[in-house]
């Protein structure tokens, strides 16, 4: 997804401090969208921000409700329109997976 294939889209990117999120981050802005970042990792948030030109970004903890709402209201606060979404915040639970709680599968189903 190179050169200008997505010339004045906007995308918001969950996720986007860890390394594939960031990644698709970067593409998306070198294909040419403008791309908010997001993702409950402040510093590794903020280093994403500074290596991608056209973006802003968005500290949200998307385990709770109230983070995506006030997510969603500061992208359209920034931009009326936005044209792409890309849910790759995730969790990983690690241990025996027959140990793992009720609280365990919700915290990971509801954020992946």
């Amino acid at each position: 997804m190179g050169g200008n294939m997505l010339k004045g889209k906007r995308a918001i990117i969950t996720g986007a401090a860890g390394d594939i999120g960031s990644e698709i981050a970067r593409t998306y802005a070198e294909a040419g969208a403008f791309v908010a970042l997001v993702d409950c990792d402040k510093e590794g948030l903020e280093k994403v921000g500074k290596t991608i030109q056209n973006s802003m970004t968005i500290v949200a903890d998307l385990r709770a409700e109230k983070a995506i709402i006030e997510a969603v209201e500061t992208a359209y606060g920034a931009h009326a329109k936005w044209d792409v979404l890309v849910n790759n915040a995730a969790i990983v639970k690690r241990g025996p997976l027959l140990e793992f709680s009720g609280d365990d599968w919700d915290e990971v189903l509801y954020t992946s």
